[in-house]
């Protein structure tokens, strides 16, 4: 058993932990206050409940992605392609009989596909036999998530795509470090708090997030729904704690789906007074953590309502 994530974690800084490491350990994330503004019993639901491992090994292409273009090596030992075997292939029993024939190997007209397998690789090892090739392929899996080929062709093309954008190629590809976790002490709160960022580049004060959407166009909504416009200043003020030197925060949005035949690619940030709006929400949501976690109370019970449209509905 390695050490305990909560012994690395000694005093603010910048640490190097794996995401587990990192998402296992302690401190205050921006996720964590997603949950906290939406219902603080949904943090300790989220610590708590069992989770699924067979949804671990789903397809997620924005993780994908991610790890593609911020930590290759990362993908490579995760992620794999899906068999497909070579053009010159030998599959059916006609086939195997035909490269026996080939090679001038006798055998039964009755046998079956296994001994012929068997007759054809003890006479040629490095023959093309699909069954083999396949196990062969198998054991190199090791765990890794298999992506099908249309699936493997899309994240080249969307890198493709971006590293096509100048700007968001020199941010990917200019001097900087991916995947590192900033740790820094709330003031108000005394509490904990950390931010694993995608990219910030050596010598400038600049963080990179790498986002993924649907629509592109729509992408506003997405900062709207998943609160990238708290991530922003949450994200910049800890940066700003643990290096005294305050950030540019931008995100590099990439389409999931094509437009035109290509996968849409925007450099993006938000203007000051909108950032700002994150700030007050995150405070807010810091606070009631902070409450939270003294008095040892989770609030639970959300109200719901009907849908607006049923409302209306009964007020004609």
């Amino acid at each position: 058993m390695g050490i305990p994530v909560v012994t690395l974690i000694t005093e603010p800084g910048i640490y190097n932990l794996s995401a587990a490491e990192y998402h296992s350990g302690p401190g205050v994330s921006k996720s964590n206050l997603d949950l906290i503004h939406e219902c603080p019993a949904l943090l300790e639901w989220s610590r708590n409940a069992p989770t699924d491992d067979d949804a671990r090994s789903a397809v997620n292409i924005g993780t994908a992605f991610h790890a593609l273009i911020l930590e290759p090596d990362v993908f490579n030992k995760e992620y794999v392609v899906d068999f497909a075997p070579p053009s010159d292939a030998i599959s059916t029993v006609e086939e195997l009989k035909a490269a026996l024939m080939a090679r001038g190997i006798e055998f039964k007209a009755s046998a079956n596909k296994s001994a012929l397998t068997k007759a054809l690789l003890d006479s040629d090892p490095d023959a093309p036999v699909t069954d083999a090739l396949h196990d062969e392929w198998r054991k190199g899996v090791n765990g890794r998530i298999v992506l099908s080929a249309a699936e493997w062709k899309k994240l080249d093309l969307m890198r493709g795509s971006l590293l096509a954008h100048p700007v968001a190629r020199w941010f990917v590809e200019a001097d900087g470090k991916s995947e590192q976790n900033f740790y820094a002490y709330d003031d108000a709160t005394g509490e904990l708090i950390r931010a694993r960022m995608d990219r910030t580049l050596a010598n400038r004060p600049i963080i990179v997030d790498l986002k993924t959407t649907g629509d592109i166009g729509r992408f506003e909504y997405s900062v709207q729904d998943y609160r990238y416009y708290v991530q922003d200043p949450f994200y910049s003020d800890i940066y700003q704690k643990v290096n005294s030197q305050k950030p540019t925060f931008v995100f590099i949005v990439v389409s999931t789906t094509r437009d035109r035949c290509r996968y849409p690619v925007r450099v993006m940030k938000l203007p000051p007074e909108q950032a700002q709006l994150g700030r007050d929400e995150y405070r807010e949501d810091l606070n009631k953590y902070a409450e939270c976690k003294a008095s040892g109370i989770w609030a639970g019970i959300e109200n719901i309502s009907l849908p607006e449209r049923f409302l209306k509905e009964r007020m004609i």
